[in-house]
């Protein structure tokens, strides 16, 4: 199998939401693009529903300083390759879902498997 990456976008609705891509991807990486303040990440060997969690702005220090921490329930998961046949992916968890938000991806799959 070859190596495969997909850049796409998604509209929140304030739950978790399922990216079909074809294939389950190995590392993903979410951006908030109507805010552009948080990004989340799921790497090679987290558990479902982690992720790195970047908040790339500080509103002026009474909301929220720039940091980046784990979380470990409502971030990523990859869906299993036997699960879903033919709509393989990920589920983008509630905190990566904020209601009419749009949020861009990149999903890449390593070419081992």
């Amino acid at each position: 199998m070859a190596s495969e990456t997909k850049v796409g976008t998604y509209v929140g609705n304030g739950t978790a939401l399922n990216i079909e891509l074809g294939w389950t991807p190995d590392y993903v990486k979410v951006v908030n693009l109507t805010d552009g303040d948080d990004a989340w990440e799921y790497f090679p060997g987290m558990a479902a529903g982690h992720a790195i969690y970047t908040r790339t702005v500080t509103d002026n220090a009474t909301t929220g300083n720039a940091s980046m921490s784990r979380i470990t329930s409502n971030g990523i998961s990859p869906r299993n390759p036997t699960d879903f046949s033919g709509k393989k992916g990920f589920t983008a968890g509630s905190a990566l879902s904020e209601n009419g938000k749009t949020f861009g991806y990149i999903a890449v799959r390593n070419a081992e498997y």
